[in-house]
């Protein structure tokens, strides 16, 4: 990969807003899916990259933009185009509220993460993107007011956006290789079955795949070994029910398709740093403190 721009700018420390621009060649892949606390904003300038949004393939070209929701799992790879040139902005909901919010919730905008902007509205973003580079490069006098409201008209024009199309025929997306195709049904399924006994020969037979063949394909496509992407959905689902629920720990861990509590905690634990308990208590100590 040869990288021919790259700048970025923070809001402050604590990155409530962060923008960066990229301009790069070449063979690039994110080796694992993330997630954020914040939401992401990636719009396509020129070139193309393919998003895996919870293990669904979405490809974003020119004037297109990509709408991400804290907690998403997600992670990118080049398109046949071997270019992007990008604008990539994280920022906090509590920044946003600080002006006052929103009178939708953020997380309708990225039901449907991808967006085709017309023309008109391409145009728009771009200018209200470099205009938020501007502001967080110099940091004049009221850069900080001026920025949310800038980052608040572009939520405000995908909300309209999104209105606009209810009810329109969606707009074909750019052709994915047929094996993507199978392996984003695979990894939809795990996501709505995780709670299932699942394993890699299970999901070869029903999708009719070789299994040595799924074994090497898999991973390659998500970035995933197939028992690793499985043990991520169910522990994103067992982190939300600790947070939000009041189940036992035996509970959960047979919610989620662990056959022994034991086993689900010590891979908690591997995989957070925490045991399901302590996860439990440090979140309640958070909103206690909130």
């Amino acid at each position: 990969m040869h990288n021919l721009a790259a700048v970025g700018y923070s809001l402050d420390p604590q990155e409530s807003v962060r923008i960066h621009y990229l301009r790069q060649v070449g063979y690039s892949a994110m080796p694992r899916y993330h997630s954020h606390v914040s939401y992401e904003i990636f719009y396509v300038q020129d070139g193309g990259r393919t998003y895996f949004i919870n293990g669904t393939a979405v490809h974003a070209g020119k004037g297109d933009l990509v709408f991400i929701c804290p907690t998403d799992l997600h992670r990118t790879v080049s398109t046949d185009e071997l270019r992007c040139e990008r604008i990539l902005i994280n920022f906090t909901e509590e920044f946003i509220r600080q002006g006052g919010g929103l009178m939708f919730p953020l997380q309708e905008l990225g039901r449907d993460p991808l967006y085709r902007l017309p023309p008109e509205d391409q145009t728009a973003v771009e200018e209200c993107l470099q205009n938020l580079l501007t502001e967080l490069q110099h940091q004049e006098a009221g850069y900080i007011e001026y920025s949310r409201c800038l980052l608040t008209g572009l939520l405000i024009r995908l909300y309209r956006l999104r209105r606009r199309e209810q009810g329109q025929p969606a707009v074909p997306t750019t052709t994915m290789h047929p094996m993507e195709y199978k392996i984003t049904e695979i990894a939809r399924y795990i996501n709505e079955h995780y709670a299932e006994p699942l394993t890699l020969q299970d999901m070869a037979e029903l999708f009719y795949i070789s299994p040595s063949y799924l074994c090497r394909i898999f991973p390659r496509i998500t970035g995933f070994h197939f028992r690793e992407y499985l043990q991520t959905i169910r522990l994103r689902a067992a982190r939300q029910l600790l947070r939000d629920s009041t189940l036992s720990v035996a509970l959960i861990a047979e919610r989620i398709g662990y056959a022994h509590t034991a086993n689900f905690s010590m891979t908690f634990k591997k995989l957070t740093g925490h045991t399901p308990s302590q996860y439990r208590v440090m979140n309640r100590q958070k909103r206690s403190v909130q």
